[in-house]
């Protein structure tokens, strides 16, 4: 079937918009019948089915008919909403819904049924249409610090709208009221300093040893050995997080929300038939300019790749894809989880161009690894786990600084016996050091250069990878 624009061809057939707006606006999703609104639209069914792959392919056409009306409205209003404008923004969300309502009130009852179809449903339906305005305002309100906002008892207003319809919306202030009375709660609680989420961390994490330095813009890594003690260590640092905060994880194959018993849901990308350029277009943040969104898409994707149709990338670059999408959403904290195994030099160098230029919109990023390798290119700061605990903290530029210059073995005799002793540049020409080469013979100097195995071996006394063994250091 070749595809085209669904939405646009829907809303050009006004006898098939018609028919399936009465559908689906009357009863629920399973019980409209596909035949009905072909035949009540006085379509063709191979003219039909050349557009259409399906009935749930024509729903989210006229959702996104929906969706789209008022996501104009949304995206024009919310540059001249400031920080802490936290009523406007929700009454902006409804207006945008008795907006789309004024065009044609079966909307009303089309929002109130698609959203009392089963979560799973709606989650399905949702990964396939553009951004529905219920959740860029839940976005924007989390990220405003609203985490503790009732957001079901929100969306039920959200979903109920449809009763007003009868109303002629003499009750809309009404609502506004109702709005007010389960907001106002949460602002004022908002407002209550909260203590540093380095803090929280700390506090939250001392009976599984978890002392490392979250610090805002500083890219931090775990890095233990492929061992139990390991995991669980970095297990019991995600619960700590996604109890309270908005973390996501990054792997070899995709993206993934985590939820509080940290269960993984992939950040979805929506089926879209035109090219991947313009899908990263329409995404965009309200508040990301469009030169910095730009670059983002210069940095991820090469010319061929924005020219390809989404559900076309390869699959290592919608991992890219997933990645602007998350810029989105503003996480707290990104896990970078074995990154590395994605065996692409060319996804590798911009996937770290990225992070590095773009940190500030991804959170507090911590990358978790069995090398030294690939984080060295990344982060800051590195702390070496053994046992479920941090035995030993470095910078990179430390890390750096050990495999760049040499260390010397230095042999010399005394009192009879052989001695060895390893030195690097710093200690070959302090007092100490002279003093014992000038009582004693020195036998003989051998100049090594630790790799970065060695390196986390030295701080622990365990080797990374069973490749490595303690012969190197004899």
């Amino acid at each position: 079937m070749k595809y085209q624009d669904r939405t646009a061809y829907l809303l050009s057939n006004k006898a098939l918009f018609d028919a399936t707006l009465q559908a689906f606006s009357s009863q629920s999703y399973d019980s409209a019948s596909l035949n009905d609104i072909i035949r009540d639209s006085n379509s063709n069914k191979g003219s039909f089915y050349y557009r259409y792959q399906n009935k749930l392919d024509l729903y989210g056409a006229l959702l996104d008919s929906m969706f789209v009306e008022q996501l104009s409205s949304i995206n024009e209003a919310m540059l001249s909403i400031k920080e802490g404008q936290v009523l406007d923004l929700i009454h902006l969300l409804f207006d945008s819904l008795k907006q789309v309502g004024n065009i044609d009130a079966r909307y009303f009852l089309l929002n109130h049924r698609f959203y009392n179809e089963s979560t799973q449903f709606v989650e399905e339906v949702l990964a396939q249409c553009v951004d529905a305005p219920f959740s860029r305002i839940e976005v924007q309100l989390l990220r405003l610090g609203l985490n503790n906002l009732d957001i079901k008892l929100l969306r039920n207003q959200y979903v109920d709208f449809d009763e007003l319809s009868d109303l002629d919306f003499f009750d809309y202030d009404g609502l506004l009221m109702r709005l007010h009375a389960i907001v106002s709660p949460t602002i004022h609680a908002a407002s209550i300093q909260a203590p540093k989420v380095e803090d929280t961390i700390r506090e939250s994490t001392r009976s599984v040893s978890i002392e490392f330095p979250f610090q805002t813009n500083q890219i931090s890594a775990y890095i233990g050995r492929k061992d139990d003690s390991f995991q669980s260590f970095v297990n019991e640092t995600l619960l700590v997080v996604a109890k309270d905060y908005k973390g996501f994880v990054i792997c070899d194959d995709g993206i993934y929300n985590l939820d509080s018993r940290l269960k993984r849901k992939k950040v979805s990308i929506q089926r879209f038939g035109k090219s991947l350029q313009t899908y990263l277009q329409r995404i965009k943040p309200w508040d990301q300019s469009d030169i910095d969104w730009l670059d983002m898409m210069s940095i991820l994707f090469d010319s061929k790749l924005l020219t390809m149709k989404v559900k076309d990338v390869p699959k290592q670059f919608q991992i890219f894809v997933q990645l602007m999408k998350l810029c989105t959403y503003r996480p707290d904290f990104l896990f970078i989880e074995e990154i590395s195994k994605v065996k692409n030099p060319d996804f590798l160098r911009r996937f770290s161009a990225f992070v590095l230029k773009y940190r500030d919109w991804m959170g507090k990023i911590v990358m978790i690894d069995h090398s030294l390798a690939y984080p060295l290119s990344i982060a800051d700061h590195f702390s070496f786990i053994v046992d479920g605990h941090v035995i030993s903290e470095l910078s990179s530029a430390s890390i750096q600084d050990r495999i760049s210059k040499p260390n010397y073995i230095l042999t010399f005799l005394q009192d009879g016996v052989l001695h060895h002793q390893e030195v690097d540049q710093d200690e070959l020409h302090d007092g100490t050091m002279k003093e014992i080469l000038g009582n004693h013979p020195l036998i003989q100097v051998i100049s090594i250069q630790h790799d970065l195995d060695q390196v986390f071996f030295l701080e622990t006394g365990v080797t990374l990878n069973e490749t490595f063994s303690n012969d190197h250091h004899q």
